[in-house]
């Protein structure tokens, strides 16, 4: 009998079992793992464990262009701070840092800088970790993802009151 605990259980299995399915059939397939790492950052907000598993279950080799291997970096980085997994060394989150801040892309620009501060915070790095928080902070205008600036502003407040 299915209650409301097991449901949730049985869709992030499905969704898990998707995925590996999808990347037994073709390592190749580079729109593939673009569409993965979509669907991913779609439920990163509500399941972040599942987000992380199929993350830490992407085969490097399907990350076939720099793009795709800075949008993994990012998301498997911000998995990783959801599931209270508090890294103090950036070197996740350092290359999609460099490949984005090249782009226009300014939510992911954004994101790569609350994470790369996230790092630093957790190593004790605050005066850097702050440093890269006003830079997320000057793109804020130009960002639409409310809760993403409510995270820094939340956090900028934390190092505020150390």
């Amino acid at each position: 009998m299915l209650n409301s605990y097991t449901l949730p259980i049985l869709k992030s299995a499905a969704i898990i079992i998707t995925v590996s399915l999808l990347f037994s059939c073709d390592h190749g397939r580079k729109d593939e793992t673009a569409d993965v790492l979509k669907d991913v950052e779609s439920y990163m907000d509500d399941k972040p464990d599942s987000a992380l598993t199929v993350l830490q279950s992407i085969s490097k080799e399907t990350l076939s262009s720099k793009e795709l291997k800075a949008r993994h970096a990012l998301l498997l980085s911000q998995a990783l701070d959801k599931n209270y997994i508090d890294l103090q060394s950036d070197s996740i989150i350092a290359p999609a840092v460099k490949y984005f801040e090249k782009t226009k892309d300014y939510e992911s620009i954004f994101k790569s800088y609350y994470y790369h501060g996230r790092v630093l915070f957790n190593a004790d790095r605050n005066i850097e970790a702050m440093q890269v928080y006003l830079k997320a902070e000057e793109l804020s205008e130009k960002v639409t993802d409310n809760f993403a600036i409510g995270l820094l502003c939340a956090q900028i407040g934390v190092m505020n009151g150390k």
